[in-house]
């Protein structure tokens, strides 16, 4: 506000961006309201810079507006839920709007009663647990059932639905080697997700509970395998994808079994010194039948600066790990990596650019 002159433009871009980063941010949070604000700044922002990028700003406008709309729609639903607890209608279309329009099984899981219709009580059960401690057969369940909800569901809510069936279409696989029938049909399924959502993200319109793609390596893939010296190494999300919130992480193994397991983590920078130094959460320690297999898992934060990773117990295990140069695609992860000579420690020893196989994902907050 204070530039003048020939700075007027560069500072008002400057201000553009960081409106535009900060609203995506709070629209991934669940801050609707706040995000609408800030879009209809920069709406107005770039009629004074006449900037090209208008078209995509008032199309997020309009999302963020979208949500509003569904959030008030929601409070609605639930002041009659609480005023009438036995109106069955009511409460399936709550759980509905919770588990597909704001991608939130948990949230939908809260709503269940035993009045409720069995198959939709089991299903979103299941949706409401990580993918990891699924069994396969669950996991090819919940992908047809995703598919199917997506044929309802508005344009947002059917990208979110997309994007939970192709995650566990991609489990199961991963996890069911045999090629049988059912792989033949995931294989398919998969598919024709995939091809759904390429439409979608064509015309705009993602998930609400990503905010968007994984980010991480995401193009061209680490190849190189080793064991490395030390036994905990962790990526800061870069500040457009960070914040409090639900995250899931995966990452890829080197090697089947033991040799190839670790456990994923994540910590937090509390002190403001740009290190990790707060442990967050840790997985359990999954391994895999076969070299190349991801694992996932999912945690919650409230803090605003997070690293995600993985460590090891023993010097013999064998990561995806490149020292150097850069990998094609990688976003939204430092390439700086913060490591530790022991898994118990806090990984506050930097080193870059360093790289794994790792992707992330912001979850509907």
């Amino acid at each position: 506000s204070h530039a003048r002159g020939d700075e007027r433009h560069p500072a008002g871009t400057a201000l553009l961006k960081q409106l535009i980063l900060v609203a995506d941010s709070s629209l991934a949070m669940g801050q609707a309201a706040r995000a609408a604000d800030l879009y209809r700044r920069a709406v107005a922002l770039t009629g004074v810079l006449h900037s090209p990028g208008k078209n995509e700003i008032v199309a997020k406008l309009k999302a963020a507006n979208a949500r509003l709309a569904l959030e008030k729609r929601i409070a609605v639903l639930r002041r009659q839920l609480e005023t009438d607890p036995d109106d069955g209608k009511v409460r399936k279309t709550l759980i509905m709007l919770c588990l597909v329009e704001l991608d939130n099984p948990a949230e939908a899981a809260k709503l269940i009663r035993d009045d409720v219709d069995q198959s939709l009580r089991t299903h979103v059960a299941l949706a409401a647990r990580p993918v990891e401690e699924l069994a396969e057969d669950a996991c090819l369940e919940l992908g047809n059932w995703y598919e199917r909800l997506a044929e309802k569901a508005t344009s947002t809510g059917k990208a979110s639905a997309l994007t939970r069936a192709r995650d566990y279409y991609q489990h199961y696989l991963t996890r069911h080697e045999k090629e049988d029938l059912p792989r033949i049909k995931a294989t398919v399924a998969l598919a024709r997700v995939e091809r759904a959502l390429s439409k979608l993200t064509q015309t705009g319109v993602k998930s609400v509970a990503t905010g968007g793609d994984a980010f991480g390596t995401v193009g061209d893939k680490v190849t190189n395998v080793t064991t490395v010296g030390h036994y905990i190494q962790v990526w800061r999300i870069l500040p457009a994808h960070a914040g409090p919130g639900r995250y899931r992480v995966s990452i890829k193994h080197a090697r089947s079994g033991q040799a190839g397991g670790f456990f994923m983590t994540a910590w937090a920078d509390t002190n403001g010194d740009g290190a990790p130094d707060t442990h967050i959460a840790s997985s359990s320690r999954p391994s895999v039948k076969q070299a190349g297999e991801w694992s996932s898992w999912e945690f919650q934060t409230k803090h605003e600066n997070v690293f995600v990773g993985n460590f090891w117990l023993k010097a013999t295990v064998h990561l995806y790990y490149q020292s150097g140069g850069s990998v094609k695609g990688y976003a939204g992860l430092s390439s700086d990596m913060y490591y530790s000579a022991s898994p118990r420690n806090p990984p506050a020893k930097r080193t870059g650019p360093r790289y794994t196989n790792i992707r992330v994902t912001a979850v509907k907050r």
